[in-house]
């Protein structure tokens, strides 16, 4: 007699390669979808302005004095005690 072990679910690479349960089918689908685009054609034409405006070789970030002083940066160990700091 042959032992053979049943399997309940099939053997998959990835969790991506199972089937969706039915439990997490719903019933929306993108026709039921708000179709107004426009506050996100107008979002995304300022998020492509400031892009290429930081793109502009001559562009110089700045922040104020006070982001600057409340800003926590992390401290590096030195690569050589008092002496010699990382990046100088």
């Amino acid at each position: 007699m042959e032992n053979k072990k049943e399997m309940t679910i099939p053997n998959v690479s990835a969790a991506t390669d199972a089937e969706q349960s039915l439990s997490k089918c719903t019933d929306n689908s993108i026709v039921n979808q708000d179709t107004d685009f426009k506050g996100y054609e107008q979002s995304f034409e300022e998020m492509q302005r400031e892009i290429l405006r930081q793109l502009d070789p001559s562009y110089l970030k700045t922040v104020s004095m006070t982001t600057l002083y409340d800003t926590v940066f992390e401290v590096q160990t030195p690569l050589i005690d008092c002496l010699l700091q990382r990046g100088s």
